[in-house]
């Protein structure tokens, strides 16, 4: 009588992965904070990644047995700190059938500054009221007011408090034409602030009469300019926006062209030039927005703008070195069996996943796999079970096989039956 001693695979559960996300003091919230979660090995997000955060927890299910990155983007202003199964680094390391959670806090450490804005005008017949005053934080190429803003001037001073670190611009609304403007205090001569965390800053718009009599006003024009060095990409794959309070003026978004986007008949008026376009690409601004992508435009004026974006790739594409390795199933001995009886695999040694193809039932003949360079693992199910089983051509006696100086290479796996 024949007894049995082999053993049976055992069914492997995919693992869980709770984040918890906890935000302390300041004003933001968790679902402020976009969360990813990343496999280690391709530095990809998996399924369902990145989500707001949540503090009662995000559950990402169906996980592989494998190394991932937990990470953040958000609100600045915010010391971070993991716990739970990432207690002191973002990295988790995930075995078969098992469900574990990692709390991510977030504590404000910032404090609030503010801004007190001084309308003053000389001369004519105009009141600081005349004129409405907005405090913007600039985001990027946007300018957002900020909470209070905009109000009508006052010569006594109007403070924005609770703002945060960061940069600021000051500017103006209505009122007479027939005024100039300058700015003093903590402004630039543009209006711009930059604002450190728990600091008061000043700033003073002073309109100047300019004239005895209504002048009469010529809209400004303004040409943007468009230009690309490297690469294969063209001034028109760009798209140019001009927008004054965050509002594209008539005729925008347009696109770029190297002899020039004229806009005309613009009113006096700050305005923000931006693009949108292929990546690889750094931007800059020179002429009439150099260094920075906001143009105040006076009456009667015509200023050119310039984007010039330098391609900052590669145009080499990168080849993969690839080798065939090929299988092979032989079976010797007093048995039934064939090769067909036993299911080949070829796994990564590194992610421990079949590659493309594998498994499949075992060939004299052979099977072959296309692979990348690195190391694999060979290995076989299937019954019965063979007196010997033995790795012969690249494989080790683990079936371990290296691929990495050759194009080809073979791996055979002999069963051995002996007589009963």
């Amino acid at each position: 009588m024949n007894t049995f001693t082999g053993t049976t695979t055992p069914t492997t559960t995919p693992s869980s992965l709770k984040i918890i996300k906890i935000v302390q003091d300041g004003t933001a919230t968790s679902s402020d904070f976009q969360i990813h979660v990343k496999s280690a090995t391709t530095s990809l997000d998996i399924a369902g990644s990145p989500q707001p955060g949540s503090a009662t927890g995000t559950t990402y299910s169906g996980l592989a047995s494998s190394t991932y990155i937990v990470s953040e983007t958000g609100p600045g202003d915010h010391s971070v700190t993991f716990s739970g199964a990432c207690a002191g680094t973002s990295t988790i390391v995930l075995a078969g059938s098992t469900t574990v959670t990692c709390t991510i806090t977030n504590t404000f450490v910032g404090t609030t500054s503010s801004i007190t804005v001084t309308k003053i005008v000389q001369g004519g017949s105009a009141t600081s009221s005349d004129f409405s005053i907005h405090v913007h934080k600039v985001e990027g190429v946007n300018l957002i007011d900020v909470a209070g803003s905009p109000q009508p001037g006052t010569a006594s001073g109007t403070t924005y408090g609770g703002l945060f670190a960061g940069t600021y611009h000051i500017a103006e609304t209505g009122g007479p034409s027939d005024y100039s403007l300058s700015y003093s205090g903590n402004c630039d001569t543009n209006g711009f602030i930059v604002l450190a965390s728990s600091t008061s800053a000043t700033c003073t718009l002073t309109n100047t009469f300019t004239e005895t009599t209504t002048p009469t006003t010529t809209p400004s024009t303004l040409t943007i300019i468009k230009m690309v060095e490297g690469g294969t990409a063209t001034p028109s794959d760009f798209l140019v926006y001009v927008k004054e309070n965050n509002v594209d003026i008539a005729g925008s978004p347009q696109a770029g062209s190297s002899t020039g986007t004229i806009y005309g008949n613009l009113a006096s008026s700050t305005y923000v030039v931006s693009e949108t376009g292929p990546a690889d690409y750094n931007a800059a601004f020179s002429g009439a927005c150099s260094g920075t992508s906001t143009i105040m435009l006076a009456g009667s004026t015509t200023v050119t703008c310039t984007i010039t974006n330098t391609f900052t790739g590669t145009t080499t594409p990168t080849t993969t070195p690839m080798a065939d390795l090929t299988v092979f199933k032989i079976v010797q001995g007093t048995t039934t069996a064939t090769s067909s009886n036993y299911q080949i695999h070829v796994k990564s040694a590194t992610t421990t996943l079949d590659v493309t193809g594998s498994p499949q039932p075992g060939s004299e003949a052979g099977t072959t796999y296309s692979l990348s360079f690195g190391d694999y693992v060979v290995s076989e199910t299937g019954d019965p079970e063979a007196d010997d089983i033995v790795f012969s051509g690249a494989c080790d006696a683990n079936g371990q096989v290296n691929l990495s100086s050759t194009t080809t290479a073979s791996c055979t796996i002999t069963n051995v039956f002996n007589e009963p």
